[in-house]
């Protein structure tokens, strides 16, 4: 039995949960910012230790027999849910995150465009078509196009057939100011839990082309606002809402990089997807009251 009069013992609890997502990761870093201390199972170690690699988090893996927070859940689809008792949100950014992200903004956006990520067939597809819309009509001299080692200029026009088969690769088109980074790391664990190469990249970026994701909303979005970069989407839809940004099919003379624009831009996310601690503390509270009430029965 738990002796509940003992101050610290009543200020930890146990998280049970599956970190196969990269929002429940950001969600469980929102929670180790409040004013309490949490025990996960054995297998949570690997992500949790790269984690507080980059952030500063504090845990503990099967160390007592408390009380377990059931009330967590994620839906991760069109519209996206984060929920914590009676606490939601649509998407989870630690406060941490956005404040690692906004300490790498600076002037120099050296990077007019760019995309970073995994290079799916319907990614390609909208690239191509991008490029195709606003850039091979002005006869792009392939003498002056930048690439990595091992590949050939005569097929950086047709971007379709230079990503195929390629799991990561880099492309720059110098002369129109565009930059391709193709990778899987977004995908695997524990990497995905902070790119430090990502997110300094979309740092130096004015635009970060936005392809649509596995809905038609896309991280790319909100990372790329967290790190000062302005948005350009393939398709509009509700998660954006309230949120400045281009879209893909807007001519590119309309396309202008705005200061005032990304910080209202990032006070919106801090507004919609950051929790407030004395929420988040008042709700565990509440989850643990309700915890060790079933524990102790």
């Amino acid at each position: 039995m738990i002796n509940m009069h003992n101050k610290n013992l009543r200020k930890r609890i146990r998280l049970n949960v599956s970190f196969d997502k990269i929002q429940m990761i950001r969600f469980v870093g929102a929670l180790l910012e409040a004013d309490f201390d949490f025990d996960f199972p054995s297998e949570s170690k690997v992500i949790l230790d790269h984690l507080s690699h980059h952030f500063n988090i504090k845990y503990s893996i099967n160390t007592d027999d408390l009380p377990v927070i059931e009330d967590i859940s994620i839906t991760h689809e069109e519209q996206p849910m984060c929920k914590i008792g009676s606490l939601s949100k649509p998407l989870v950014y630690p406060k941490e995150m956005l404040d690692k992200c906004k300490a790498k903004w600076n002037g120099q956006r050296s990077i007019k465009f760019s995309f970073t990520g995994l290079m799916t067939p319907n990614r390609k597809r909208c690239l191509d078509e991008w490029v195709s819309l606003h850039f091979y009509q002005q006869n792009i001299d392939k003498n002056k196009i930048k690439v990595s080692k091992n590949s050939r200029k005569d097929k950086l026009l047709n971007m379709l057939h230079f990503f195929d088969n390629r799991a990561n690769g880099k492309v720059v088109f110098k002369n129109i100011g565009l930059q391709i980074f193709t990778s899987s790391q977004g995908r695997q664990f524990p990497i995905k839990v902070w790119d430090e190469e990502y997110y300094d990249t979309l740092a130096k970026t004015q635009f970060v082309l936005c392809p649509d994701g596995d809905f038609t909303w896309t991280y790319r979005f909100f990372e790329a606002i967290i790190c000062g970069a302005i948005p350009v989407v393939e398709n509009p839809c509700s998660l954006y809402g309230g949120f400045e940004y281009f879209s893909m099919k807007d001519p590119i003379e309309k396309l202008f990089y705005s200061q005032e624009i990304a910080e209202r831009n990032f006070h919106r996310v801090e507004s919609k997807f950051a929790f407030k601690k004395v929420d988040l503390n008042n709700q565990i509270s509440s989850l643990i009251n309700s915890s060790t009430q079933d524990f102790r029965h």
